[in-house]
């Protein structure tokens, strides 16, 4: 597999040759319906009571990935990598602000779009979304911005359907902003999670994507940037690495310290 750049990140390019092999092993390693049920994963139906539930959502609001339609002229995407920006708002709840998906396989940007919010804003803690009232605002008056988290998701649904394998880094926190129920997940949270649990018998209490990231695709794939597009491009990364050499996950929990959660 070659390599190339984008948004000033050093990404993997899949050659079609290695699609559907790359495909088999993602297959392999989504995870089942009682590993995402106990790690917070919103599946198509389940009752939300049985969730944790701290924005106070209507399970009226959730929709399931869409199924495959023949009549489509382009079918969905096989593999999708996405990342969310969310806000907290007070009262516990929160507001979907950014959404970023890429195509797992070619790297495509499909989606790098601001949500403008449905609720009323205090704070935009800018540092950590890298979103202020002034960057939305531009984004509301050139068109760019979707409006509020339904459109977010309709978007998002033009290119995934129940067959598509979403990729993300704690990606229950990102369906869950897009009130989202899929069921063909490879999270990389819970890939190192299990690494860690065959090195020391135990899950840990902190984990940072990018630390994990570094370690396995090596300081020279880094990046200076640190927003939700980049991150996206990273758990991409960091994903088809664990593919490439699944060692690298347990080599990085042998050496890695670590609290136990349980």
């Amino acid at each position: 597999m070659a390599s190339g750049t984008t948004a000033n990140n050093l990404y993997t390019i899949v050659p079609p040759v290695y699609v559907d092999s790359i495909l088999a092993k993602h297959r392999s390693i989504t995870h089942s319906k009682n590993t995402l049920l106990q790690c917070g994963y919103y599946l198509p139906d389940a009752p939300l009571s049985q969730y944790y539930n701290p924005w106070k959502l209507e399970a009226s609001a959730f929709r399931a990935t869409p199924a495959p339609c023949r009549r489509l002229p382009r079918p969905k995407r096989r593999a999708v990598v996405i990342d969310c920006e969310v806000l907290p708002i007070g009262d516990g709840k929160a507001e979907l602000v950014k959404l970023c998906a890429v195509d797992f396989f070619t790297g495509e940007v499909l989606i790098d779009a601001l949500v403008d919010p449905l609720a009323e804003v205090q704070d935009w803690h800018t540092d950590s979304t890298g979103v202020s009232f002034e960057i939305m605002e531009a984004a509301i008056e050139d068109g760019s911005a979707l409006s509020g988290w339904a459109h977010a998701r309709a978007e998002l649904f033009k290119f995934v359907d129940t067959h598509t394998v979403l990729v993300g880094w704690t990606a229950y926190c990102d369906l869950f902003a897009l009130r989202t129920s899929h069921s063909r997940i490879v999270d990389s949270f819970i890939l190192t999670q299990e690494a860690m649990h065959r090195a020391h018998g135990a899950f840990i209490t902190e984990l940072n994507m990018w630390m994990v990231y570094l370690a396995i695709c090596g300081p020279d794939r880094d990046s200076d940037e640190r927003e939700c597009l980049v991150d996206t491009l990273a758990t991409r990364e960091l994903v088809i690495q664990s593919l490439r050499k699944p060692q690298g996950l347990d080599f990085f929990a042998q050496q890695s310290s670590y609290r136990r959660i349980f």
